[in-house]
């Protein structure tokens, strides 16, 4: 149809561009496809909508996932994606234009040796390799002792998520558009990598009805906390039996919890970038139903 919008905007793909270091004809194209979003189209006023929130991963964007943003949203899902100062690629302003992020910034330079750290490397093996669940909880505990600046992220997100939450409700009560079509009774938390574990400290509230963290070590305090919400937790598994451990966190909810690991997928197979890959149509499908069931089964009242 010629109603839907490009996939991404010049802006946003220059602005990709520039973060990556790629150069602009790399992702030019994207801006000739059409995406299978409608804009300006008015919204139902008979019913209210569930609310899913997403927070992207480190140094990525609010439109990194829109493939299976507009799955929810063709559902019948308001869907919120979240930027964040000084640790998203760009924020994507209202008029269209962007503020780009520098990825050599002070957040970056001082997060990166963290996770480059051979200490850390130690418990996130343990993480990635050990079915004990002692020795995963411990291997959990280590990890946040020896990363305060990733918890320090995921506490951020989650204040900016409560924030956004509380725009949402300005929005509820006054748009003329939007006015009393949020369900704030039925609202989910999903999210990559830093984004997955902001998922997981959301869920540790009484907020959201539904959440998953999507591949994301689970930085944070959730380790010394419970989930409150039914929860899944997704974990790539590109060889062997490399793959995110989640035991300690499952064993401890009250809560439905599950734990879907998908063979072949790595840790940036969680984005649009799998549409330009071979069998990537495959991966964006699978991950479309896998979240659309998941959420389906909590928030479709």
């Amino acid at each position: 149809s010629e109603d839907k919008i490009p996939f991404q905007s010049k802006n946003v793909a220059e602005a990709i561009s520039n973060f990556l270091r790629w150069p602009s004809f790399n992702n030019s194209f994207t801006r000739l496809m059409k995406s299978n979003s409608i804009k300006d189209v008015p919204v139902a006023s008979d019913k209210k909508f569930p609310v899913v929130i997403y927070n992207h991963g480190y140094g990525g964007a609010t439109s990194v996932y829109q493939t299976v943003f507009e799955e929810l949203a063709s559902h019948g899902y308001i869907v919120v994606s979240i930027g964040h100062q000084d640790e998203s690629a760009f924020l994507l302003k209202a008029d269209g234009s962007v503020i780009q992020t520098c990825p050599d910034n002070d957040f970056y330079a001082k997060r990166a040796p963290e996770i480059n750290n051979q200490t850390v490397g130690i418990e996130q093996s343990i993480i990635l390799n050990s079915n004990d669940s002692y020795a995963l909880t411990e291997a959990y505990k280590k990890l946040i002792e020896l990363t305060p600046l990733h918890t320090e992220s995921v506490t951020l997100w989650t204040l900016d998520t409560e924030l956004v939450i509380k725009k949402l409700k300005e929005l509820n009560n006054e748009d003329k558009y939007l006015k009393g079509r949020f369900d704030f009774n039925s609202m989910g938390i999903f999210g990559h990598s830093v984004g997955g574990a902001t998922a997981g400290e959301l869920a540790s509230t009484k907020t959201f009805k539904a959440g998953i963290n999507i591949d994301g070590f689970q930085f944070g305090n959730l380790i010394n906390s419970h989930l409150k919400c039914p929860f899944m937790f997704i974990s790539s598994n590109e060889a062997e039996d490399r793959y995110l451990r989640v035991s300690p966190f499952a064993n401890n909810s009250e809560y439905d919890t599950y734990h879907s690991i998908i063979k072949g997928f790595s840790h940036s197979s969680f984005s649009d970038l799998q549409l330009f890959m071979p069998n990537g149509l495959k991966d964006i499908e699978l991950q479309r139903r896998l979240i659309l069931q998941f959420f389906n089964k909590y928030l479709i009242i």
